[in-house]
């Protein structure tokens, strides 16, 4: 490990050094060090884990070197290849024991789901792709509808039909369950 004689906030630093020490067995090591901030590489993955200085959430970004802007958060690999731990991969800590308890949750969770993504095993970053990529995907047709929606909302509410059909209708590809019924009914409504 890269010596480091600041402990970080609420030991932060420290806490990362010792519970993710497992990494340089793997091939790791500390490329970067900030006081909210451990940053590690193999020759192919880097993965670094921060403390938000405001919003205290504990949070780990990784990817492959060799993508481009490939971020991917523990959230998204855990989803993906550890979906019954899911939970765990969200962690807000606002002092020392709690940042202890969080990093070290979060060490467990990269030994335990992440071997695949530390290796750089394609398949598994495709499955974190995947996952992400639907997530995102969704996000971007409720951004892309959102006004659309209310409008098709309000014409509902106001009992004007056609024209709620006509809006459904346009955002066809972004409809929840119930929308596609609200969908079906004004269609056989309105023949």
């Amino acid at each position: 490990m890269t010596p480091h004689t600041e402990p970080g906030r609420l030991g932060f630093v420290t806490f990362v050094l010792s519970a993710l020490d497992f990494l340089v067995d793997r091939g790791f090591r500390v490329v970067r060090i900030e006081e909210t901030l451990v940053r590690f590489e193999s020759e192919t993955v880097y993965i670094q884990i921060f403390h938000g200085r405001y919003s205290f959430t504990l949070g780990v970004e990784l990817g492959r070197l060799s993508v481009a802007d490939e971020i991917f958060t523990l959230a998204d690999a855990v989803d993906a290849l550890c979906p019954s731990r899911s939970k765990e991969a969200q962690f807000q800590a606002s002092n020392k024991e709690a940042l202890g308890r969080g990093v070290s949750i979060f060490a467990d969770l990269i030994r335990d789901c992440c071997t695949e993504v530390l290796n750089a095993d394609s398949e598994a970053f495709k499955r974190v792709d995947d996952l992400t990529s639907k997530e995102r995907r969704a996000a971007t047709l409720i951004a892309q509808y959102g006004a659309t929606r209310d409008k098709a909302v309000r014409a509902w509410e106001e009992k004007d039909y056609p024209e709620a059909y006509r809006l459904y209708s346009e955002m066809h590809e972004a409809l929840t369950i119930p929308e596609k019924r609200r969908l079906e009914y004004l269609r056989s409504r309105l023949g």
